[in-house]
Formats: structure tokens, sequence, C-alpha cells
């Protein structure tokens, strides 16, 4: 749902707003349109009440709620004891005990306890809440999940939508827009060439406006947004806790994102890994349109000002511990931590990872823009294509220098995300209509999730 409390145009002194205003339509239709928030139910999707849950969000005693505060008609909530809501379907048994911990990898340490698994109907969007988590402005957190009792894959989706900094991005480049409800994509389960059509979705919004990393309360972030509460962390501990619960068995594991939500990917990759099913024979990491570039071009100070804000060293930043030696300037230490951790030794024959990227990909490059003068500048000035196309190239080099289990799919095109439309169309690129040099990225999905190989496409 958008924050009703951030600023209007004016609040910003001297701001072209027509600039902002345009750079954030072209966001908001890379990440999803449409007038319903995926912070309330639509019509035709199922609410889940966890165990124990009173009130609105899940039936009293034995009950299913009517139907969530606001829900549209049609939609409905299961409590877990009891009958479903009106309009809805039976609810799960009542207060079931969550699965046994997991054993982690070899060399892992997990740290999450499966909590109560979900109760959903299958092939269902079923709207799951997090009374203990929330977004930025304190609202609480959900999940969306599309169940399949019959599979043993699980796909983990971290939503994009911008970021928020800075009084810049905080007001007017970051949304949270529910892409599944378009059913394009990797969210569309009729085409039989989606490369995770049958598999247990749990799709993870993005509110918190820290491309699901943070973990700082009451962080100053200007003037004008003063002080915000970046939870993506802490919040996706809760969702794995659940999660784990709910396929204790996995033999497939992937981690994806577009966006906010690829950069999401690749900073809580760790999390997930060292808490995954000992079961899990292939996990993989798919970063769509998050680019992990060095400090050339994810200018230092961008790097710490993010960690600052987001409370990174309360996050993966301490996960890395003395392989993350400075905070300020983490994205090439946090790539060799997480490639070396799990691309080596016993880990290595379960892990494989993925980046797709257009080679010219207008908005981050103007994300990467808020670096131009040190960070001074009004308004992001986006970094040249012949620039991003470095940084990428570059990127790849690197992974190639450390492991063959890191793949790249790199398409020439300023367009931005791959995996949420059919077609590619404006800013929009397509996932089933996308072939670089012969091989179209469905297969290339395909091949990296059955861990056949990491091929690098594209220039």
């Amino acid at each position: 749902m958008a924050d009703t409390r951030r600023s209007p145009v004016n609040a910003l002194p001297r701001l072209r707003a027509s600039r902002w205003w345009t750079i954030g339509a072209v966001l908001a239709a890379a990440c999803g349109s449409g007038s319903q928030s995926s912070d309330t139910p639509s019509a035709g999707v199922v609410q889940d009440g966890a165990a124990g849950q009173g009130g609105a969000h899940a039936g009293a005693a034995g009950k299913g709620g009517a139907g969530a505060s606001g829900a549209s008609a049609g939609s409905a909530q299961a409590g877990d004891g009891g009958e479903g809501g009106a309009g809805g379907e039976p609810g799960g048994s009542g207060g079931d005990a969550g699965a046994a911990g997991q054993a982690g990898a070899p060399g892992s340490k997990p740290d999450i306890t499966p909590s109560d698994p979900i109760k959903a109907i299958d092939g269902v969007w079923t709207y799951v809440p997090f009374p203990k988590g929330h977004c930025r402005d304190l609202s609480q957190a959900h999940m969306m999940v599309h169940l399949n009792k019959d599979s043993k894959k699980v796909a983990i989706y971290e939503e994009g939508g911008g970021a928020c900094f800075n009084d810049a991005s905080c007001t007017f480049l970051s949304v949270n827009l529910p892409s599944y409800v378009l059913g394009g994509g990797i969210f569309n389960f009729l085409r039989p060439d989606n490369p995770i059509r049958d598999w247990n979705i749990f799709y993870v919004p993005y509110c918190t406006g820290d491309v699901h990393a943070g973990d700082a309360e009451e962080s100053y972030v200007g003037p004008v947004t003063g002080k915000e509460h970046f939870a993506g962390y802490s919040n996706m501990k809760l969702y794995l806790a659940r999660i784990l619960a709910t396929v204790p068995d996995a033999t497939d594991l992937l981690l994806t994102g577009s966006s906010a939500g690829g950069f999401g990917a690749g900073l809580t990759a760790d999390l997930v890994a060292r808490n995954r099913p000992a079961t899990v024979q292939r996990l993989t990491m798919l970063d769509d349109s998050g680019p992990p570039m060095s400090s050339k071009y994810l200018k230092p100070c961008l790097q710490a000002r993010w960690q600052s804000v987001w409370g990174f060293q309360n996050s993966f930043l301490k996960d890395c511990g003395a392989g993350c030696p400075n905070p300020d300037l983490f994205i090439d230490d946090w790539l060799k931590f997480l490639i070396g951790k799990y691309t080596k030794g016993p880990q290595g024959p379960t892990f494989m990872a993925g980046l797709i990227s257009s080679t010219r990909d207008t908005v981050i490059s103007t994300f990467f823009g808020f670096g131009a003068d040190d960070c001074k500048a009004t308004v992001p000035q986006a970094i040249p294509p012949a620039d991003f196309t470095a940084g990428l190239l570059e990127a790849r080099a690197s992974f190639s220098a450390q492991t063959d289990r890191f793949g790249t799919f790199f398409y020439d095109s300023g367009q931005h995300t791959t995996l949420l439309a059919d077609f590619g169309t404006g800013v929009l690129g397509g996932l089933y209509d996308t072939k670089v040099d012969g091989v179209k990225l469905t297969d290339w999905i395909k091949d990296l999730l059955d861990h056949k190989q990491a091929k690098h496409v594209g220039p």
C-alpha cells in the first residue's frame, strides 16, 4: 500500500517535480501496476490466519473470520482452527506444531526454527499476515503464497519497487506494487514453458524500502522523511520460519527477485542458504536486474549511505563478519564471501547462481546516479549506457574468476526486469521472447535450476 505519510511534491525545495514523476512512473511500470495494492487482499484471494492469531486475520477459537477488513467481495480468510470465513474454504487444523528444525547444509549454522506451516488451497493466491513483522511505516507485514502440495520445489520471490535512503528516494521512488496479480512472466502458471510453473511460490511483498536487507529501527533518513523503520531482513527471518515448516522436505529451492528484489536475493542468500533443509539438492539464487557492480559504478558514498540508513551491520554484514571488513564498501567483499562459502567445498555441488540484466537498464542506471557528485546531486545523474555495460562485464569477469557456478544473461536493451512480463514491451523485458545468440532466457533459467550449467550469455 502506498505510504500516505509521504510528503507532497513541493516538500523538496527546488526539486524538479516533473522529472521525478517521470522516473516514478517508469519505476511503477517496471514493478507492476494496478489499483489493488499488495497490502489488501483482492477478489478471489484467500487469507490464511497464523495459528493462535486473534482478531480480523484469524477466526476466533475454531471459527474462520468473515473476511479481512477491507477485503474485496468474494475474498475470505481461514482461521487455522475450524471453519473458513464467509465465501472461503475450510480452515486447516488448529494450532499444529511447527515442523522440527532442519539440519543445515554442511558447514553452515542454521539459526531459524520452523514455526507453523501455512495452510492454503492449492493453486490459489493466499494472504498470510505476519503480526510480528512490519513495513517501514510500522503497518503489518504479510506474504502471499501459491502452493502445490504435490511439489517439493520452493521458489521465494522478493518483490521490487525502488528504495528509501534519502528524502528524494523515499518521497518519489519507493513503491509497493503486487507484481503477481498481473499473472505474467514467472507468475503465468498457464504456460508450459514457465520454469517454475508447478512450484510452491512464496511471494515477499516490498514495503520496507531497504532492498529486503535492512535492520534499523527509527533510522533517520532526512529532514523531510524523518525516521523510518527498516525491517526487510528481520521480516525475512519470520517468513523463512513458516516457509521451512510448510515444505520441510524441499528438494529444490530458488531464491529470486526483480529490481530491488534482485538486490535482495543476493543480500539474503546466505540467510536462506544456511537455513535450507538438508533435503535440498539444488539451491539457486537468481538476481533479475539488481546487478552488484563494483565501486567504480556503484559509488562508495552510495554504498555507505545504504549501509548506514538501512542498518546492514545488523543484518547480512553481521553474518559476513571478518569477510566484510569495510561495511561502507561492501559489494565486492560480500560477493567474495557468498561465492567462497557456497560454490566451493562441500556445498559447491548444491549451489548455483545467476544474474539477468539488460545492458542499458534505464531504471538501475538512474538509481546508481544518486552517487553522482559524491552523493550530493539533488537529482540522480544516470550513469551513461556504456558505463553501465562496462559495469556488467566487469561483474561477469569477477564471477568467472572465482567460480563456474555463477552465470549471467545479458541482453542488449534499456529495459528493466525480465521475470514479470510474458513479452517485452516498453520498459519491461519479456520472459518468453528474450533470446540472445540463439539461447532462450527460459532455457537458460531451466538449465540453471536443474544445475546443468551456469552459462554466460550475451555481450
